[in-house]
């Protein structure tokens, strides 16, 4: 039986710029979502709040605000600087997860991935999106960059949660990614990444940086 309508929000923090093929690749996924039916539902819409200011959490937070206001049944978070396929927010809806996120990789050399399991004290244990992964893997943290949350969530999440975190016993800042990861784990909500989307998901930078830069650095022998 076909639920009667889905609203999608698509929450986008930034500063004054995005990146050129991130915008290209917004508006793809904008028109495939126009043009492609999400199955189980009715009738469908999305919209798009783009917070911008300097400061990160605010601009989280001020989203999370806008998805309440426009009863949206799912907030998907998408930075700025990331590039994606069309089909992305379908093959996120089709899991039916409460939060479900790209594995999202750093910007340095060698890259490093955002999603970690638990263990190995503070930092976690490095979730690799490697070809020979399909599908979902249940994380313990992994960042916001692109991630996409249903409603009941950010019903049971404080807003606090969006805010940095000094963390005296490692001497910097926890990123508001990690707080609300924090905060689904105390509230026994499951954070789940797609290793098959991941791969599809690049982070803009001076290059484009994939799961093929994370780890190990090989030079050519030319």
């Amino acid at each position: 039986m076909s639920k009667d309508h889905l609203r999608v929000l698509v929450g986008i923090p930034s500063g004054n710029l995005w990146h050129a093929k991130f915008g290209l690749s917004l508006a793809s996924l904008m028109v495939r979502f126009a043009m492609v039916q999400v199955p189980g539902y009715a009738s469908q819409e999305l919209r798009v709040a783009n917070i911008r200011s300097s400061i990160l959490p605010r601009n989280r937070l001020d989203i999370v605000k806008a998805a309440k206001a426009e009863h949206a049944d799912y907030l998907l978070f998408l930075d700025c600087d990331h590039v994606f396929p069309p089909d992305l927010l379908h093959k996120l809806l089709a899991h039916g997860k409460p939060v479900v996120a790209a594995n999202c990789v750093t910007k340095q050399i060698p890259a490093q991935t955002t999603a970690r399991a638990e263990g190995n004290g503070e930092q976690g244990v490095p979730v690799f999106s490697d070809p020979d992964k399909e599908g979902l893997e249940q994380v313990w943290r992994v960042g916001t960059g692109v991630m996409l949350i249903h409603s009941s969530v950010l019903a049971k999440i404080p807003h606090s949660c969006w805010g940095m975190t000094y963390r005296e016993e490692l001497d910097t800042y926890q990123g508001e990614d990690w707080g609300f990861c924090h905060a689904c784990e105390a509230a026994g909500i499951p954070i789940f990444v797609d290793h098959t989307q991941s791969r599809r998901v690049g982070h803009e930078g001076y290059f484009n940086f994939t799961h093929d830069v994370v780890g190990e650095v090989r030079c050519s022998p030319d």
